[in-house]
């Protein structure tokens, strides 16, 4: 029996997928479960028009994402922070710290697109990647300047 997938079904498939299931584990598993319903030709339309939607949806953010690497590709953020004679941190800069900095400046930047290898802990110039959304990623430098 054929069916089209509500829920991802381990091994099976992902939400949307159209799938080939033994008849008896479609009726008495899947379907009062409501993980699936049968694949007849209205409910295979509505699938095909919900991956146009989502297309064109993701389109546009990839759109969106590419103006804000385009503002975003070597912009220089500053971010003063008190430090020692040597040029040791008292504390480090993580991503939620350059991702709070970036909004203060209009960018639309979460802490999760921020992607240091570790904390920095000391003054001096740094590249940092964000990955706005897919293998759209964006470089900023990062000047960490003692507070004075």
């Amino acid at each position: 029996m054929k069916v089209v997938l509500l829920e991802n079904l381990d091994k099976k498939g992902i939400k949307g997928d159209v799938i080939e299931i033994a008849d008896g584990y479609a009726m008495n598993h899947l379907i009062p479960k409501k993980i699936a319903k049968i694949a007849t030709p209205e409910a295979l339309q509505r699938i095909e028009d919900t991956k146009k939607i989502e297309e064109v949806k993701h389109a546009e953010l990839v759109r969106e994402a590419s103006k804000v690497k385009e503002k975003l590709n070597d912009y220089k953020l500053i971010i003063s922070s008190k430090a020692n004679e040597e040029g040791h941190l008292f504390g480090a800069v993580d991503e939620k710290a350059i991702a709070n900095n970036l909004k203060e400046k209009g960018f639309e930047v979460e802490s999760e697109m921020i992607k240091l290898e570790k904390h920095i802990k000391e003054v001096g110039e740094y590249e940092v990647k964000i990955e706005l959304i897919g293998n759209l990623v964006a470089s900023i430098k990062l000047d960490i300047q003692a507070e004075k």
